[in-house]
């Protein structure tokens, strides 16, 4: 089943192979190991997930972090001639503020610097692109080696995979600790995910319908369009992000708030993701529910 679920989503996501792992972190934790080493260097966005952060300190390359963007990142590779190998490794979508990283023109840089881009896409796979996420543009792949992907967000199932190539993947079949020393995903599990990869193929128009639905949310509340199905509403300090919590959930709705230090003292927040299902009448109330909060909206 694991072999179906690999060559499905490497065919989905255009790329010669692909490596199920038990999850997205394990994933990220075994890849960059592998690739890389003492001597090597890696670059982080510092918006990254904690499982880059993991994977790339136990890889005992130096690790550099950059801003979010090109800019941040081709100052950042100026050390790239001192170091053997170097691996980006960046979020599709940061998945705290909901925007998308620039993956075409970060792809370029990593080229031009003879560099490995890692893209972890947990948050743009079966939302964006028509559900092929951030590392395809305009239904075309984009030069992205390593994309990480995690059947646990749009696949509604458990598991995380790498798609690269063919040589990537084998090299990890014996080198990944992550995947080498652990148990395998239950056979049902990889069903689920297989199933659900089916379904995208098949109704390509679900994919369109979280964005859709956040923008409709963004727009009622005079924000700017958001760039993915996250959408942030920040309140600064952990009691006021829980006492919005707590309105929402007595309004019928389920808003995790996000306190430090899964983000920065200060930045506070609610996270709402937006399902494809979410009713119109739904979405009305929580544009409702949401105005009698005091978000603390950035500027502009």
């Amino acid at each position: 089943m694991a072999r179906a679920f690999e060559r499905a989503i490497a065919d989905y996501l255009g790329t010669e192979a692909a490596l199920l792992f038990g999850s997205g972190y394990l994933c990220n934790l075994g890849v960059i190991p592998s690739l890389v080493a003492e001597g090597d260097l890696v670059v982080l966005d510092q918006r990254a997930h904690a499982s880059l952060y993991a994977g790339a300190r136990s890889a005992r390359a130096e690790v550099v972090t950059c801003g979010p963007g090109a800019g941040p990142l081709e100052r950042a590779l100026k050390r790239r001639g001192e170091f053997k190998n170097c691996l980006v490794a960046i979020e599709g979508v940061h998945s705290m503020d909901g925007d998308r990283a620039e993956v075409p023109a970060i792809a370029e840089l990593a080229t031009a610097h003879d560099a490995w881009l890692l893209v972890d896409d947990a948050h743009g796979l079966g939302v964006l692109e028509d559900g092929k996420g951030t590392c395809t543009s305009g239904g075309q792949r984009l030069a992205v080696p390593l994309q990480v992907g995690t059947c646990s967000k749009a696949l509604g199932s458990y598991g995380g995979f790498l798609a690269a190539s063919q040589g990537v993947v084998e090299l990890l079949t014996s080198r990944a600790r992550s995947f080498v020393y652990t148990t395998a995903l239950p056979p049902m599990v990889v069903a689920a995910s297989l199933a659900a990869l089916q379904i995208l193929q098949a109704e390509p128009e679900r994919t369109r319908l979280p964005l859709q639905k956040a923008t409709l949310f963004c727009r009622a509340l005079g924000r700017p369009d958001p760039q993915s199905p996250i959408v942030p509403l920040p309140f600064g300090t952990p009691e006021r992000a829980l006492a919005a919590q707590a309105r929402l959930q007595t309004a019928g709705f389920l808003a995790t708030a996000i306190r430090p230090p899964t983000v920065p003292e200060g930045t506070a927040r609610l996270r709402l993701a937006f399902p494809h299902a979410l009713e119109a009448t739904d979405l009305e109330r929580l544009v409702s529910a949401v105005r009698g909060l005091e978000v603390a909206w950035p500027a502009g």
